[in-house]
């Protein structure tokens, strides 16, 4: 079995027949809900398809789910595709704004979808970039609650011009730093690869 998936204690079964809760996202009051949320809030057919390297995702968001189906291969891609209909009819989020759940809760939410779009990286040795990439009313919400909560300044590109995709970015440091320290405030779920990144640029002093 894959490591990566052995780890989440994840057991891989290749028959149409799969365990599953389906009632996950009907009242959303925990960390492990509001991430799961951020992390299927674009996906509202089911299906999560992920570079390798970002396996780790997909281990998280089965233990949460109670999904012991397939996590699927193809050459550089991992994929988990749920079909059942209990469960995708649940998968009817407002994608232009954002959800409607407990504060406390939406550091959470926005952690997942910070793994799923998002990164960080430094500029010139010493300037931390983060970065989403995502539709442009759902990114100006967020803008909005970051600007109104949390006094956090961001910019937007567009991505492409013949979509509604836009890059919302946080290029100042201070800035980031404040956006970092909210979101993995009492972190249990995340994306390993994107958290060590950001506790490396804290211990070089950025």
């Amino acid at each position: 079995m894959n490591k990566a998936l052995s780890k989440y204690g994840i057991v891989v079964r290749h028959d149409m027949t799969y365990k599953l809760n389906t009632n996950i996202f009907n009242n959303i009051e925990t960390e492990a809900q509001a991430y799961c949320l951020g992390c299927f809030y674009f996906h509202t057919n089911g299906r999560i398809q992920l570079g390798a390297h970002n396996i780790e995702i997909l281990c998280i968001i089965s233990k949460i789910i109670e999904y012991n189906g397939p996590i699927k291969v193809y050459n550089n891609i991992r994929e988990i595709n749920i079909s059942q209909k209990d469960f995708l009819n649940t998968l009817n989020f407002d994608q232009n704004v954002l959800p409607n759940i407990s504060q406390y809760l939406i550091q959470h939410f926005v952690r997942g979808i910070y793994d799923m779009y998002g990164s960080i990286y430094l500029v010139k040795n010493k300037y931390i970039n983060i970065n989403i990439v995502q539709q442009e009313n759902f990114l100006q919400c967020l803008r909005n609650w970051l600007k109104l909560n949390l006094d956090i300044d961001t910019k937007h590109y567009y991505r492409y011009s013949h979509t509604n995709t836009i890059q919302m970015m946080i290029t100042r440091t201070n800035h980031a730093k404040i956006f970092l320290n909210w979101m993995y405030r009492d972190a249990n779920y995340y994306l390993t690869r994107k958290f060590s990144k950001y506790q490396e640029y804290l211990k070089k002093g950025v």
